[in-house]
């Protein structure tokens, strides 16, 4: 997947390049929904992502999101963002 930051700022002249902002920007939810678009068309209509939502930081140790290996606590993530992922299945 292109870098959309490197995409957006070369083409949409945005100059806050900062993770919150481009995780709000609609012309980066554009360029993803493209690129999921594309990767889409390679599975049965079962199998697709229908919606996104990209997050305004990344996850972290200091946050209970990772675990000091790295890896995802994906219970502490859906009980943080259960909300954001409840408006997915809507």
């Amino acid at each position: 997947m292109r870098q959309a930051a490197e995409v957006v700022t070369a083409e949409g002249g945005i100059d806050d390049v900062s993770i919150p902002s481009l995780a709000r920007d609609e012309r980066v939810l554009a360029l993803v929904q493209t690129d999921l678009d594309q990767a889409n068309a390679k599975y049965a209509r079962v199998e697709q992502l229908k919606r996104f939502f990209i997050l305004d930081h990344d996850l972290s140790q200091e946050t209970g999101e990772l675990t000091p290996t790295l890896k995802v606590k994906r219970n502490v993530v859906y009980d943080m963002y259960a909300e954001r992922f409840d408006r997915l299945y809507d």
